[in-house]
């Protein structure tokens, strides 16, 4: 027989398996069932009003006290996130703030409102930390912007739908009943999250060596070799630029938070019916999904192509406030109520646009100190959040007039292009300060 030489038999390749897109996916999830619980008050407002009898001023004492607790437990619930793991802590997070919005339907009283609501918010204060843990462990250095993009698109998915789902509860509810449901949401996620999840990959039982190796590819901050960086809280807390980040961070939320508080009471106050109230409140943070997706996509294409932060989160972040900032202003003098509401939905696609480069700039300058420096900033924008829907009441009870509430809008937002443009985007917050 003629000779054969031996036939080489390769390996076949392992596919990798995709658990880390279901994780991404889980913390997504949670993000919308979040925001619906927080905005789905947005609708609800003026009946918990009519029956606890609460004036305006006390009814944004309520709705701020959510973001008081929440920037009062920003960074110790990103501690206990650091001790515990993402497993443990979140899905305690998410059943505290769950329980908590079900208790708001048996709110007897105007002080019991605000400690109820205030828990909710301490408790949803350990979400994003949670995820950015998870997001770190879980995906590979190339995905972790476009994973961070998806956190934000799916919170403002959960905003769009907090007042359709708020307003198809009332139709069949009470407003304490729609409480109730609302917080089945998320004890049924934290239920799955905590079934399912594990901290690490290598950890999960449905995960393969190819997934692990693919994950691994960019160090993350749990596995880099070495003892993690002591905290340089000093050089934080005394940066000028860290002050700017947080500053306008502060000014954002603040005036982004009107739309998940005393949006769907201006509508109706503003001659829009109530069937077309709950639609219409959704108009805002469907834009806000928009914009999230267009910024990022073209903040990004912009810093390839010209290879500057100055131009690409600077300078987007500048004109793109502006222009927000002008919206507000044209409709405060707008008598129409549908043109006022073109104008508002207007300028949140615009602040969105600018705005999304606010995660991307800790990324940029946060070093190995990205968590701490985003917490900051975060911490500072729920400071925000918390005390614009008391300067609302406040405002609306003295004057009656919704102008001055738009206007006081359009002012926060040149104030946080002025702080964008004052800010340096090259470089980190740890190095000496780099030429522009």
């Amino acid at each position: 027989m003629p000779y054969r030489s031996p036939r080489t038999v390769s390996s076949p390749v392992e596919t990798p398996t995709n658990i880390r897109y279901w994780v991404l996916g889980g913390f997504c999830v949670a993000a919308a069932i979040a925001y619906t619980q927080r905005y789905g008050i947005n609708l609800l407002v003026p009946y918990i009003q009519d029956e606890v009898g609460l004036d305006k001023d006390q009814m944004g004492v309520v709705m701020g006290g959510f973001f008081i607790g929440y920037a009062a437990t920003q960074v110790p619930a990103g501690w206990l996130g650091d001790r515990w793991g993402a497993r443990k802590a979140l899905s305690l997070y998410a059943l505290v703030w769950s329980f908590a919005t079900a208790l708001m339907g048996a709110a007897w009283d105007w002080a019991s409102l605000v400690a109820i609501w205030t828990l909710a918010g301490a408790a949803q204060a350990g979400l994003f930390p949670c995820a950015v843990i998870g997001v770190r462990d879980w995906m590979p250095s190339t995905r972790r912007a476009v994973a961070s993009g998806m956190l934000s698109t799916f919170m403002n998915v959960g905003a769009v739908c907090a007042p359709l789902l708020a307003g198809w509860l009332l139709v069949y509810y009470s407003w304490r009943e729609a409480f109730v449901w609302l917080s089945i949401l998320g004890i049924a996620w934290a239920s799955w999250y905590f079934w399912w999840f594990r901290d690490s990959p290598a950890d999960h039982p449905s995960v393969n060596d190819a997934e692990r190796n693919l994950i691994a590819g960019g160090e993350t901050a749990s596995n880099a070799p070495g003892q993690k960086p002591s905290t340089p809280w000093l050089r934080l807390a005394t940066s000028p630029r860290m002050w700017l980040i947080c500053a306008q961070h502060f000014l954002r939320a603040a005036a982004q938070v009107f739309f998940g508080t005393w949006f769907g009471t201006f509508l109706l106050e503003s001659g829009i019916s109530q069937s077309e109230v709950a639609l219409i409140a959704s108009i805002p943070p469907a834009l806000l999904i928009t914009g999230s997706l267009v910024g990022g996509i073209l903040s990004d294409w912009l810093l390839q192509s010209t290879g500057s932060r100055r131009i690409a989160r600077q300078g987007l972040a500048v004109v793109n406030l502006l222009l927000c900032a002008s919206m507000f202003a044209i409709a405060a003098g707008a008598q129409d109520a549908y043109l006022r509401v073109g104008l508002i939905s207007a300028g949140c696609l615009f602040m969105t646009i600018g705005g999304v480069n606010a995660y991307a700039i800790t990324m940029d300058v946060g070093g190995r100190h990205v968590a701490t420096v985003f917490s900051t900033m975060n911490m500072c924008g729920s400071i925000g959040a918390a005390a614009f829907p008391v300067y609302v009441g406040k405002v609306l009870d003295a004057t009656g007039n919704w102008d001055y509430i738009l206007f006081s809008i359009a002012a926060i937002y040149i104030a946080a292009a002025a702080c964008w443009a004052l800010l340096n985007p090259n470089g980190t917050l740890f190095d000496e300060p780099p030429k522009p």
